[in-house]
């Protein structure tokens, strides 16, 4: 634990700021962990420090002194290694697609008149020479009948046991579990 007054400021900072001192959360032998030595004498102090966000700290896999080098101080040099994980840039908006209520076109009314809509505006619709824009015509044709004929499926996928028992349980769970993060 860090005693002396500039320590305190130290960790009153870090607290203050929501940081963290990652120099001193490493175990390492002793000779690795002083940052300074006073000249004339063999006592090796650790005064130098490593702090992040504590949001970033797992970022920091180990901190430790190296006394190699010789670089005219009676400070050692500080090594830190870090962990970067660099994220996948999206590239434009995602938009989830509709999931069609299929099990309605086992009825065969509505399997009838979702034919007869495609057809009909098919009839009507001019033909061009570019694909691409006969492809979105033909594209929009069949989801715009689909979401008036068919309709969208309702996800039922946790329907038969995820009720409001559930969700009150979870919403007590996150709340104790924020109370222990704080």
């Amino acid at each position: 634990m860090i005693s002396c007054e500039n320590g305190e400021k130290l960790v009153q900072l870090a607290t203050a700021d929501n940081l963290e001192i990652s120099s001193a959360k490493f175990q390492h032998r002793r000779i690795h962990k002083g940052t300074w030595k006073a000249p004339g004498q063999d006592i090796c102090n650790h005064i130098d420090h490593v702090l992040i966000n504590k949001r970033r700290a797992s970022m920091i896999t180990d901190v430790h002194t190296l006394r190699g080098p010789n670089y005219d101080s009676d400070h050692y040099l500080l090594s830190t290694n870090i962990r970067q994980r660099i994220s996948k840039v999206k590239e434009g908006t995602y938009r989830r697609s509709r999931k069609w209520d299929v099990t309605k076109l086992q009825n065969p009314d509505i399997k009838n008149k979702y034919e007869k809509n495609i057809a009909q505006i098919l009839n009507k619709m001019d033909q061009s020479p570019d694909i691409e824009l006969e492809w979105d015509n033909l594209k929009n044709i069949i989801n715009d009948v689909a979401f008036d004929k068919v309709g969208i499926r309702i996800n039922t996928k946790n329907a038969g046991w995820f009720d409001e028992d559930c969700r009150k349980a979870i919403k007590a769970k996150n709340e104790a579990r924020k109370k222990c993060i704080i």
